[in-house]
């Protein structure tokens, strides 16, 4: 299983979302078309609603067995929780039946499954909801973008820098490469940018790519270049290339001053990135190279993020 975590805010309070990328890429499963939703009240949540850290380890072994008893029962997909407002909430996928000869409603056993798991954690009895979903709407209403394909490339980017020993917080100046199909075009992506607060840097042409043949590179200073600070900012640049026929084609950002020290290769290979477009030598930074077009396979090439416990 691949998971993703991130906060999000509801009701005025902070929620964690758990989110199944692996599963993204067959949803909707038509198979599984009943959400089965079992839901814990926490017992001594925060503010926010949250559990606390001796209540979370509680919680991260009910989950383990609730995964494993409501998969078996059921043949389901654990796709998603949602722990906030008080409550833990774990969405499963299922058919609507199981069994070979005398074939049982799938609700009926996940209800089974939670009263036995009630036994063994009476600290957090576990109520069954169910309904028809063959379309999969909670599990991909609950996808963190509005462009998956993009914020799985984003996503592979982020984790590779973090992988090489990138500190991904703190301000950082992230450049983008923006391709528009005529001059026109491009003038009016550079001035829709710096109103985002973009700072142009440069205009030059790309000899290879005649339908996208005029690029504009863009800097601006981001909180962090953590994936949900990065990728708004990435698709801020995609809609004003897309309104004007282009294409937002990468990012790059320099390491992170507590970053490992670059290989000798590795200012080669950001700047070849560059050279493939045609870019003047003084558009070619020494930063990492972060080409997110490379990385549009989809969610095979998305980066594993470790699964928050308090999610």
């Amino acid at each position: 299983m691949i998971w993703d975590s991130y906060p999000i805010e509801k009701d005025g309070r902070t929620h964690h979302v758990a989110w199944r990328v692996d599963l993204f890429e067959g949803a909707p499963d038509r198979t599984r078309p009943v959400r089965i939703d079992v839901i814990l009240t926490l017992n001594a949540p925060d503010g926010d609603g949250l559990p606390d850290d001796a209540e979370n380890a509680q919680l991260k072994e009910l989950r383990e067995a609730l995964e494993y008893d409501i998969i078996e029962a059921c043949d389901a997909r654990y796709a998603l929780r949602v722990t906030g407002g008080g409550r833990q909430v774990h969405t499963f996928y299922a058919p609507k039946a199981k069994g070979f000869f005398r074939k049982k409603r799938t609700p009926d056993l996940a209800v089974a499954a939670a009263k036995a798991l009630a036994e063994e954690f009476p600290s957090h009895p576990a109520r069954v909801e169910h309904a028809e979903d063959e379309e999969w709407q909670r599990f991909l209403d609950a996808f963190p973008s509005t462009d998956p394909m993009q914020w799985f490339a984003d996503a592979r980017m982020v984790g590779q820098l973090a992988q090489a020993g990138d500190d991904l917080s703190g301000p950082r100046e992230v450049a983008h490469w923006i391709l528009f199909p005529d001059e026109s075009a491009r003038e009016q992506g550079a001035e829709a940018a710096s109103a985002e607060g973009f700072e142009v840097l440069e205009r030059f042409p790309v000899e290879d790519a005649p339908e996208h043949g005029f690029a504009l590179t863009v800097r601006r200073v981001e909180p962090s270049v953590e994936l949900m600070v990065l990728h708004p900012a990435v698709l801020t640049l995609a809609k004003i290339a897309e309104g004007l026929g282009g294409v937002h084609h990468r990012w790059e950002v320099a390491p992170s001053a507590h970053a490992p020290a670059a290989a000798a290769g590795d200012d080669d290979e950001a700047a070849s990135a560059l050279a493939g477009l045609g870019a003047p030598k003084d558009a070619m930074s020494a930063g990492r190279s972060t080409n997110a077009l490379g990385a549009l396979g989809g969610m095979a090439n998305a980066a594993s993020r470790v699964d928050e416990e308090r999610s």
